[in-house]
């Protein structure tokens, strides 16, 4: 990384119509265009809450700052200099936001699913992924004719569908599909379904029907 005063320096002479906050900015991210995005938003931003959740929320997500980095108030002052907060603002102030948004289980989560993302990516970039990905979506069915439809298609080409959680309540109609190795209870509300990839693009093509 380049030294603070040569980083500024260059970029002075490069982007001359930036303004000296936005450049700020750009050297703790260490890019001017991802500054100018973020410095957009932070304009419209007018509370500490708000720059947190505009701003830095997917900033940490997407792992441009980590946790050590998001709490440092040299970082957010350069955050708030650039919002339109109604009275004049600090680093210090936001911290307490920053905590809340770091210790959020969903936003660990996120960030998590992202890493996991980027992970996989890599594999993929340097030839170096297992024989198998599973990959996981959420489907939610309400009819029986779409569930029909649903089954006939995965018995078609090779899928499957198992039972992943029962919850039964009373007075429940217990209507069971039992073919093959497929198993479907509407008493269930979740399902482990596999599918061949090269059918995913039939598949959303069934849902789609189905939805309209």
């Amino acid at each position: 990384m380049a030294g603070k005063v040569e980083y500024l320096d260059k970029q002075r002479s490069l982007h001359p119509e930036l303004s000296e906050e936005l450049l700020e900015l750009a050297w703790h991210l260490q890019d001017v265009e991802k500054a100018q995005q973020y410095g957009a938003i932070l304009n419209t931003c007018t509370s500490y809450s708000e720059i947190v959740e505009r701003v830095l929320h997917p900033m940490y997500v997407c792992g441009e700052v980590n946790a050590l980095k998001a709490k440092k108030e040299s970082f957010l002052d350069s955050l708030v200099t650039l919002a339109c907060l109604e009275k004049p603002g600090n680093g210090h102030a936001a911290v307490h936001h920053v905590k809340q948004m770091l210790d959020d289980p969903k936003i660990k989560k996120e960030r998590q699913q992202f890493e996991e993302h980027c992970k996989m990516r890599r594999w993929l970039s340097q030839g170096s992924y297992p024989d198998q990905l599973v990959v996981q979506l959420q489907i939610v069915v309400r009819d029986a004719a779409s569930v029909a439809a649903l089954l006939d298609f995965l018995l078609a080409h090779g899928g499957t569908v198992v039972q992943a959680e029962a919850q039964p309540s009373i007075g429940d109609f217990a209507h069971q599909i039992c073919h093959r190795s497929c198993y479907l209870s509407w008493r269930s509300h979740a399902y482990l379904v596999t599918c061949p990839w090269e059918a995913i693009p039939e598949l959303l093509r069934l849902l789609g029907r189905r939805k309209r």
